[in-house]
């Protein structure tokens, strides 16, 4: 199956890509292959959901390694989701922060909800144009 999806992305236009990605993304593909890496011994001790949007990520992957420590990142302020997954789950934190590679220097930063970046948004994707200054930083919650 998986050779099957590479060589439909690879052989697709732009847009198709798009299509197929978010079909896999949405589909049992992914849950699958971390159950296939839990049956055979991985077990990650800690797990990083970089762009964690409001923690959807990270519930399905607590329900797959429950005992693993997560840390949810992300630029926009998604506090009351973010804080609400916190609390559902156990070993689960969250960083309302712009990650960069060197902390307290300034980035500018696209507002884009899912697809909000330090790079600027080149497709049609409804965005916010606002762009904004903000500090890369390194705090934890």
């Amino acid at each position: 199956m998986y050779w099957l999806v590479k060589k439909l992305i690879k052989l697709s236009r732009p847009r198709s890509k798009r299509k197929i990605l978010n079909y896999v993304l949405e589909s049992e593909i992914e849950r699958d292959v971390f159950y296939n890496l839990k049956r055979h011994g991985y077990y990650p001790a800690d797990i990083i959901d970089v762009g964690a949007y409001e923690g959807e990520w990270t519930r399905r992957i607590k329900t797959i390694f429950p005992s693993s420590r997560v840390l949810m990142v992300k630029p926009l302020a998604k506090e009351p989701s973010l804080s609400k997954v916190q609390k559902d789950w156990p070993y689960v934190s969250y960083s309302i922060q712009l990650l960069g590679s060197k902390t307290g220097t300034e980035k500018r930063f696209y507002e884009c909800e899912t697809g909000s970046s330090y790079y600027e948004e080149n497709s049609s994707a409804k965005k916010n144009p606002r762009s904004e200054e903000r500090r890369v930083g390194k705090e934890c919650r």
